[in-house]
Order: C-alpha cells, then structure tokens, then sequence
C-alpha cells in the first residue's frame, strides 16, 4: 500500500495553511513550518486511525516527522 499521497494530502487539507500544492515527500516540514508540535499530534492520530497502526511513543522524534518519506517509515513500522 502506498502511504505518501494519502499523507500529503491530509497535511496540505487539514494541516497547513501553508503547505504548497506542489509538496513533495521529500520536502522538510519542520524547517518549512508546514508541521509543529500540535499538527504532530493531530497527524499521529490519523495515521493510527487511517492505516490501523500504533504509533510508539518513541517514534514520536523530530526526525521521524522531518519527511512524509520519514513518515512512511513510521507507519509501515507500526
């Protein structure tokens, strides 16, 4: 199953007012702004709720939520 285009556009419709249209897997969230703290919350629990995973507290690192591709590595862990 692929995750990425369901990821990019749950974070460009119901996380960030900023994210581009054109919004790459690869691109930085953090440095760009388009995700912080609390959109890593509300991330978190549709990746739980939309691929059926558990996301391990200790998963919950800047670098794990760098990337949709980092991302993606978290879910196909869980």
């Amino acid at each position: 199953m692929e995750f990425a285009p369901q990821i990019l556009e749950y974070i460009k419709t119901e996380l960030s007012e900023t994210a581009p249209d054109d919004l790459q897997s690869s691109d930085n969230l953090l440095d760009s702004g388009i995700l912080d703290s609390l959109s890593i919350v509300l991330l978190t629990e549709f990746l739980q709720t939309q691929f059926n995973v558990t996301v391990d507290p200790d998963d919950l690192t800047p670098e794990n939520f760098e990337t949709v591709d980092a991302i993606v590595q978290v879910v196909t862990k869980g």
